[in-house]
């Protein structure tokens, strides 16, 4: 049952920004008739075609964005209810916060809280003092570094960059490598050292990518845990390393209870999940990495099976009862990357894995896309045209390496 506010109308929700992460965010919220304004620095997405929003807003660089998160909120009696959704924003909120705070409703942790967390190093380092399950794990900060301890790994390892700064992502380098020898790692640490010398080398966790678990959460702002999510992923694109490609809802007591005592120790406030992947020899669950002050990418999951955590976040911030954030589903949803899960799907099959029979078996489970809404159809048209426009780019590469093979 919706309870409006005193002149009828609800407080606005603001989502910075609308790709990926954030449009599960809009459909979760819009689905309850809660107006939505997203920002998003340009239009090149295809969840920047949405029809869901009241308005989409675009902005150059950060003084423009700031500018236009304030002036939005100008003779409005409400606050509306910010919600991050990519770690940039989870910086530049940081940067701006107290300005921030005073316009917009949100609950998030505390600036030293999101420094660790968000820093691959330090939160190892905190990870080693509190004898969390993390897999053994080496800091580098320059090729000295690299070259004094490269015979002391484990190989096949990981690589990860401490923190995704704006600059490695617009470099467009993967969120982490698999590399198999020393002279792979070398040979890749002397390509990103420019863009980011700090990375932390880990013994890769044997086992596929549908031993990878998650934990989603939300806190109020006396650290109570509102709600819990887990699920597990069934490929991930790209494989070994990516972001989910496909996932499903499980029940794990074990993740469950490591992440909440993980964020309860922090006084955690906002959106957090802990990724997990589970060893294919001892069994044993490592931390991958956490989410911090934003959702995570697969949250919309969450949503599909009837548990609303942006709506549950909306309504403790404005307190509201607005809808019905927690519904009991009689069967589990799927929740699909249509082009991730794809690539992945091929990849697999390339490598000698055949999956198309578990792949087909997603045809008869009820399923939700990253990009399809049937409210929204525009978006995944979009995808698919700038999926085509992508194809078509790398269509005369392929055909003058081809021919130069010949």
């Amino acid at each position: 049952m919706r309870r409006l506010t005193g002149d009828g109308s609800l407080p606005l929700a603001v989502v910075l920004h609308i790709a990926y992460t954030g449009y599960g965010v809009v459909r979760s919220l819009t689905s309850e008739g809660i107006p939505v304004v997203a920002f998003q620095k340009d239009k090149t997405p295809p969840e920047a075609s949405s029809k869901l929003c009241q308005q989409l807003i675009t902005f150059n660089d950060d003084k423009e964005l700031l500018e236009k998160l304030v002036s939005l909120t100008e003779k409005r009696q409400k606050k509306p209810v910010l919600f991050i959704t990519s770690d940039i924003y989870v910086e530049f909120f940081i940067r701006h916060r107290d300005d921030l705070e005073k316009h917009y409703l949100i609950h998030y942790p505390d600036s030293e809280t999101v420094e660790l967390l968000l820093s691959k190093g330090k939160f190892f380092e905190y990870a080693q003092r509190h004898d969390l399950p993390f897999p053994k794990s080496f800091m580098i900060n320059s090729l000295e570094s690299l070259n004094e301890r490269i015979n002391r790994f484990i190989f096949p390892a990981i690589v990860k960059p401490f923190t995704k700064t704006p600059e490695w992502l617009a470099a467009k380098l993967e969120k982490a490598y698999l590399v198999n020898r020393a002279e792979e790692l070398l040979t890749l640490y002397q390509r990103i050292q420019k863009i980011e010398p700090g990375i932390l080398v880990q013994e890769w966790v044997p086992g596929p990518d549908s031993n990878v678990e998650y934990c989603l959460t939300y806190f109020d702002g006396e650290s109570r845990c509102l709600a819990s999510f887990t699920g597990a992923k069934i490929r991930q694109w790209p494989v070994g390393t990516g972001s989910t490609a496909s996932t499903c809802p499980v029940s794990n007591e074990l993740i469950t209870q490591q992440t909440l005592a993980l964020f309860k120790n922090l006084r955690y406030r906002g959106f957090g999940s802990v990724e997990y992947k589970k060893h294919e020899v001892n069994g044993k669950y490592y931390i991958m990495e956490p989410t911090v002050g934003r959702p995570n990418q697969q949250s919309y999951v969450a949503t599909a099976n009837g548990l609303n955590m942006p709506l549950i976040a909306y309504n403790s911030l404005t307190d509201l009862n607005i809808g019905n954030p927690r519904i009991k589903l009689q069967k589990p949803v799927f929740y699909i990357d249509e082009w991730g899960e794809i690539g992945s799907v091929l990849v697999h099959l390339k490598r000698g894995h055949n999956c198309l029979w578990d792949f087909f078996g997603l045809l008869n489970k009820r399923k939700s896309f990253r990009y399809y809404d049937p409210r929204d159809k525009q978006v995944f048209i979009s995808s698919c045209i700038k999926l085509a426009r992508f194809a078509w780019r790398r269509m005369p590469f392929r055909l003058l390496r081809k021919g130069n093979n010949k």
